[in-house]
């Protein structure tokens, strides 16, 4: 996880314990509502990630650096509403078991605020990551990671829940590609009786990532719909590395591709623009329903991008593995640099032969190697029996052209190469 800095103020120093257990090591981050640590578990010697009840503006430390306070006693009163939804944060994050969803493993009050302990992913989140290389995923890196985060979604839909704040800053991934959903503040629970999600109080969004709906605060109108168009949000912006634009700067584009205003390099395949712009429709109906019926559209699209083609590297491409150039070549013998034939070496192991392709591709039999060694003796034979009475212009003799000729090498003589009447009878 990146580290980033805060005011000492705010921070709760390293080296202290919360619940005889977790010693705090270091900060990792902080947003409007907490601060979040490394810890570790003295007794078993574990890593994880603790989250502080923190609010800024709000709060403040004590003399003694570890307790919160509220500031304004006017404060007090909703100090103490967001802290039972911070909690209860903790609780939905805990029903919720899928291994690309961060686990919440223990909540605790302490120090005037709440805590609670989850997985500490060895990682960076995405929005971090793109700020780190300076340029966008690619399409390839992308197909990786959306697979788990469909996975992730999936899970939280199916628990009745939404998570309503899905963008690239709320996605870890690990040192090996492997996903994690976090901050799940924003997340409510779906209405049974009515639909749409349980609320009597203002939803936070991101701007760029909240569909019009929930701009609008429309609760009744919430749904699966909700978190796919944050999901279309979130590819465009890791495709792109630009924040992707109000539903009204969408609405606002007359294009039929909308390439106004979700423009996309040329990399992307047609295939996932259009998965992308499926996403970010405005009209929620318009949208995929469930992540299922995203699902079903995206299987036709795993592997390679429509727009890069089946990639098969040569030795002209600069591949540098070795084995990796050996299997391309026998995979696309079209590839490879050997010359004008076309040749597929026998396993090892074979029987040694050389295989040779025709104009067409298709390999050259052996019994066509004998038929053509005997076409070759016919013509010797025939010149040798016109030599006996007939004496010759200036041509070469016959045996020039095929002088040396090994049958078994990789270079056959073409005929139609030569004049046409180079063994014409005089």
């Amino acid at each position: 996880m990146a580290e980033h800095t805060i005011s000492n103020e705010s921070m709760l120093p390293v080296g202290s314990i919360l619940r005889s257990v977790y010693r705090i090591d270091r900060y990792l981050s902080s947003g409007g509502f907490g601060n979040t640590y490394v810890a570790t578990n003295i007794e078993f010697n574990e890593r994880y990630a603790i989250k502080e009840f923190f609010m800024r503006g709000v709060t403040q430390r004590d003399d003694n650096q570890t307790t919160v306070s509220v500031s304004n006693t006017e404060n007090r009163n909703a100090f103490i509403q967001q802290r039972e939804k911070f909690k209860k944060e903790a609780r939905r994050i805990r029903q919720l078991k899928n291994e690309h969803i961060i686990s919440v493993f223990d909540l605790f009050e302490e120090n005037g605020t709440a805590y609670y302990v989850m997985d500490y992913v060895d990682g960076e989140n995405l929005s971090d990551r793109m700020k780190r290389t300076g340029h966008p995923m690619t399409e390839s890196e992308v197909r990786l990671i959306l697979p788990q985060i469909l996975d992730a979604l999936k899970a939280v839909h199916d628990a009745d829940l939404w998570h309503l704040d899905l963008k690239p800053a709320n996605i870890m991934m690990d040192k090996d590609s492997n996903i994690k959903l976090i901050d799940f503040g924003a997340s409510k629970q779906l209405n049974a009786q009515k639909g749409g999600a349980t609320t009597s109080t203002a939803i936070s969004y991101t701007n760029g990532y909240a569909p019009r709906e929930q701009m609008e605060q429309n609760y009744d109108k919430f749904g699966p719909w909700t978190d796919l168009y944050a999901l279309g949000a979130t590819l465009y912006n890791l495709l792109t590395n630009r924040r992707p634009p109000l539903p009204t700067d969408i609405d606002d584009d007359i294009s039929n591709d909308k390439h106004e205003s979700l423009p996309m390099p040329a990399s992307v395949s047609d295939g996932m623009k259009k998965i992308v712009l499926w996403l970010m429709q405005t009209n929620r109906n318009r949208r995929p329903q469930t992540v299922s019926d995203l699902i079903d559209k995206l299987t036709p699209l795993s592997g390679t991008s429509e727009s890069e083609g089946p990639k098969s590297k040569s030795f002209k491409e600069g591949t540098n593995n070795k084995e990796e150039q050996e299997h391309t070549i026998l995979e696309n013998p079209s590839s490879n640099n050997r010359g004008d034939a076309d040749v597929e070496s026998q396993p090892e192991g074979g029987s040694g032969n050389v295989l040779i392709n025709d104009e067409e591709g298709k390999p050259i039999k052996p019994f066509h190697w004998i038929l053509g060694g005997a076409m070759i003796i016919c013509v010797l034979w025939m010149v040798r029996f016109c030599e006996a009475g007939t004496t010759h212009a200036s041509y070469p003799a016959t045996e020039d052209y095929v002088e040396g000729v090994d049958t078994s090498a990789v270079d056959i003589v073409d005929y139609d190469t030569y004049p046409s009447d180079t063994f014409a009878a005089q």
